[in-house]
């Protein structure tokens, strides 16, 4: 499984420079941040994203699990709704 490609704000890339820009979240999207910490981002709903009635889940936590086989195991047992790079062996 691979990423699709990143639209990234040229205008705020120039301004902050690559190191800042890599390192603090820039967009208008459907969610915003709520919160990082450590190896977890949390984004909520925007409430006042453009298209009406989108977007449809009110959070989104995105959590870095380092050791593949670990991941698998919590997606098998419902514990995760997705996971990058799934070890096929397990």
């Amino acid at each position: 499984m691979g990423y699709g490609g990143t639209i990234i704000s040229m205008k705020a890339h120039k301004e902050m420079g690559n190191d800042a820009y890599s390192a603090t979240p820039v967009g208008n999207g459907p969610f915003q941040i709520e919160t990082k910490k450590g190896t977890e981002v949390v984004l909520a709903k925007h409430p006042e994203y453009w298209r009406p009635g989108f977007p449809k889940l009110d959070r989104v936590v995105y959590r870095a699990i380092p050791d593949r086989p670990p991941g698998c195991r919590r997606l098998q047992k419902g514990e995760l709704d997705f996971v990058t790079h799934p070890d096929p062996r397990t």
